[in-house]
């Protein structure tokens, strides 16, 4: 069961959270044939919204294979508004993420039931701003830079972006940043 989050403040400003299960279940593979895919339309806007941003990585220089590799296993929550048309609710929030070129067969779609129009435009709001708002300033780049080396997985450093170390250059590549900028931060922190 997936909970439905509704936020309401009361007469006396106080913030009540009703949370309701709902049933959510998996898109199987064989339920996946001859669906067309699209953004619900109470979901449009976030989706807007979120795709209007710059953001501060450069996917061109992450590339694609890194980013195929990160956003393999993302999950989407979705509804099934006919029987050959999937819509999105959420799982979209990523940097990259294009319906041209949305993988059906390797995603991995929650099909959720009994969701009201406000029900769906609040859950992508919250997942848009989930992702919004926990981006980092870019007074903090060469921190999560030095972060990033020492707590991720060499592997998956490896796997992504061809190294087990992200140096200032290829950091600075990646963000659109200088070298420079990266190393006065280094500096002050």
């Amino acid at each position: 069961m997936v909970p439905i989050h509704s936020c309401e403040q009361d007469t006396f400003g106080t913030f009540i959270l009703d949370i309701r299960y709902e049933v959510a279940t998996l898109l199987a593979k064989s339920k996946k044939k001859n669906l067309s895919t699209r953004v619900h339309p109470e979901a449009l806007d976030a989706f807007n919204f979120f795709h209007s941003m710059v953001f501060k990585f450069d996917k061109v220089q992450v590339g694609l294979e890194a980013i195929n590799a990160i956003q393999c296993d993302q999950i989407y929550r979705a509804v099934l508004s006919k029987p050959d048309q999937l819509e999105l609710i959420s799982g979209f929030e990523f940097f990259s993420f294009s319906l041209q070129h949305f993988n059906l067969d390797d995603a991995v779609i929650l099909i959720e039931s009994d969701l009201q129009s406000r029900q769906i435009s609040d859950l992508a709001w919250r997942s848009v701003l989930r992702v919004l708002l926990s981006s980092v300033e870019n007074q903090s780049l060469e921190i999560m830079r030095q972060h990033i080396n020492i707590h991720t997985p060499s592997h998956l450093l490896s796997d992504y972006f061809g190294t087990d170390h992200l140096t200032q250059k290829q950091f600075a590549e990646l963000t659109n940043m200088s070298v420079s900028g990266l190393k006065k931060q280094s500096k002050y922190n």
